[in-house]
Order: structure tokens, then sequence, then C-alpha cells
């Protein structure tokens, strides 16, 4: 541990001073060299501290899915798994046991339905015992529109295989998911027009704005770097998810950052290399 850099203390937000709520500047603005650099250095940060404790849990998942998927004998040579060359006559199971076993524990897992939650109200006011009340059908909302029932699967799979699995809610914003009219766009309004503001009139108005929709992302501990030393993730400050994406989609899609996209070394060692 002494080579790598101490666990720090939860970072303060870009665009705050530390014990300040006041905004200094925007944390979101991507143009901001210095957001841009804040942004950078977490990321690094948290990597940092991956790459020097990934690597005794790794192996660990990675057996455990190739033993799942009926590749068994194998090994490790030079931070690449390959295939033992095994005589013809040698004897091979011809039942994955280790497969058999886990969709049974999967099937468990599944059948036992959603984790019961009790709701309750946190005051006697007629409002909190609505809330209360109305907490179940809420949930209904949130795992509909999230399509957390339909992705169970998927992350029971991940849990009982390699013993992770992550939900990552989010909020996304996308026009496909609808949009609602700006009032302000086309305000309804009796009796003479306002005098217009010259300093209004240079600021553009949206016509509408995005509805969104409640999103899960369900990954597997190969798409999440953090720092491993920290064993309970609830305790984690911060990690980075990464993702996989064809070149030519990412391109077309981010053609700002087109020229800087660039494929992963196929001689990788990392059982997780991902793009960004």
């Amino acid at each position: 541990m002494s080579d790598t850099e101490p666990i720090q203390k939860p970072m303060q937000a870009p665009g705050y001073e530390e014990g300040d709520d006041a905004i200094k500047q925007n944390p979101y603005d991507l143009k901001d060299p210095e957001v841009l650099s804040d942004i950078n250095d977490r990321i690094d940060r948290c990597l940092r501290a991956d790459s020097f404790s990934r690597i005794f849990f790794e192996n660990s998942w990675a057996r455990s899915v190739f033993f799942y998927a009926g590749a068994q004998w194998l090994r490790k040579t030079g931070g690449r798994w390959e295939r033992r060359n095994l005589p013809v006559w040698f004897p091979r199971s011809s039942t994955n046991k280790f497969a058999e076993k886990a969709n049974d524990l999967i099937t468990q897992l599944l059948q036992g339905g959603r984790v019961p939650i009790t709701y309750s109200p946190a005051t006697d006011d007629a409002a909190d015992m609505g809330i209360s009340e109305i907490g179940e059908s809420l949930r209904d909302v949130f795992y509909s529109e999230a399509q957390a029932d339909e992705q169970s699967q998927l992350i029971a799979s991940w849990l009982i295989i390699t013993g992770n699995a992550f939900g990552i809610p989010h909020y996304d914003m996308d026009e496909r998911f609808g949009t609602i009219p700006n009032p302000a766009a086309n305000p309804l309004t009796e009796g003479p027009e306002p005098e217009p503001n010259p300093e209004e009139d240079k600021k553009p108005i949206c016509e509408s704005f995005p509805i969104g929709a409640l999103q899960l992302e369900v990954a597997g501990p190969f798409e999440i770097r953090g720092d491993y030393r920290i064993t309970d993730v609830r305790k984690w400050n911060n990690f980075v998810h990464q993702k996989r994406y064809d070149l030519a989609w990412a391109k077309e899609n981010w053609p700002a950052f087109k020229d800087k996209i660039q494929p992963d070394a196929g001689t990788s060692n990392d059982t997780a290399q991902f793009r960004s």
C-alpha cells in the first residue's frame, strides 16, 4: 500500500470551494479547461487505486465466468488466459456442474422476488401518512420505468457467478422519452403585452423541455473501477464506470472527439479493457 496514494477524503465538487455553497463556476461546463482538468484528475486517482487492488479479485471473477461458460481447462500465462494443451485421451466432463449449481442459485434468488420494504410515516402529519400508503405503488412506477424487474435476471447472474453486481440508477434526459412545451416560449397572457427586455432578447428560449425517464444500468464487476482496499462499496467516495462502445458508433455520437477516439490495444493484458 505504500506505493499507492492514501485513501482520500471526499473531494469537493467542481465549481465549489471547500466549505462554501456559492458556485464559483459551472461544474458541468465541459468547455471549461479547469473543469475538464478536475474531472480527469478524479478519474486518474480512482484508476490508480483500482490498478493496485483490482488484480487480487479479477482473476477469480474471470475464472468463474469461464467455468460457467464451459471453458474449465484454462491457465493464465503472461497475463492472458489460454486453453491447456490436453491429450486427446484426457477425460472431460460432459455436464457442467458449475453452471448447473449456479443456475439453481440464480433461480432461487429470482423466486424470492423483490426485497420487502415497509413504508411508515415519519410523522403523524396527514401528508406523511398519505405518502406511506402509496409507497408500494410509487415503487411499482419506479421499477416499471427503469425496467428493474426485467433486468433482475442479469443482476442475479452477475451476483451468483462473480459475487458482485452493480445497479447504477440515473435519470436520462434523452428526447426519445418525450418532451413538454415550455410555457415561457408561448405565454398565455391577458391584457397589454409587456415591453420587451433587451437583455432577455439575447437569451434563446427553449421551445420544449425533455421529460426524461428513470433508468437502471446493470454492470458486472469488470466495468466498475474503484478502490478495492475499501471492501464495503457503500463506503466508496467515487468509482469509474467504463463501458465498451463500437468504434464507429462512438465517433458518430461524439464527433467533437472523433479524432481522439482510438481502439483498445489488442494485446492488452487487462480482461476488462473498456473504452470510456
